[in-house]
């Protein structure tokens, strides 16, 4: 099924106003059961061939064009030309967390940042770092902190 933007839009912003993006995270598990299914064993694959199919798959299905930083031990994502469908961008949030969710094998989110940024972190800190995002504004303040053990 395609939906126009204008269709799209006030579903998605529905979603996060009632708080529930369930949605969102199942359909990013569906991009990357898709994922999955074109690269292959994707645990055996490089990084990058895994990001490029991911960054195709969000390109074609209209999410933006992904570009992927390493931050030490982190991954922070970001996806220029995204539509915005809410102010804080908890809805791409909620894409890519259930996308990286799968092709990881492990409950994941990606805390959006004030740079525009998606920090990957797992799942039970998620609402920690959310937090802490609202006071930084990139991601290497966040990484800081992670790495400092959620020291201010």
């Amino acid at each position: 099924m395609v939906l126009t933007e204008a269709v799209f839009t006030p579903l998605v912003q529905s979603a996060v106003q009632s708080g529930d993006l369930t949605a969102l995270r199942e359909l990013g598990s569906a991009l990357g059961e898709r994922v999955q299914a074109a690269v292959g064993d994707h645990a055996a694959a490089s990084p990058s061939s895994v990001f490029d199919a991911v960054a195709g798959l969000l390109a074609v299905f209209g999410w933006g064009r992904l570009e992927v930083q390493r931050w030490g031990d982190a991954l922070a994502m970001r996806l220029h030309g995204a539509p915005q469908h809410d102010e804080h961008g908890l809805a791409v949030s909620a894409l890519l967390g259930g996308l990286m969710s799968t092709l990881g094998g492990a409950d994941a989110a990606c805390v959006p940042v004030a740079d525009g940024s998606f920090l990957l972190v797992a799942a039970e800190i998620a609402e920690e770092v959310w937090g802490w995002a609202q006071e930084a504004d990139d991601v290497a303040a966040l990484v800081a902190r992670l790495a400092a053990g959620g020291g201010a």
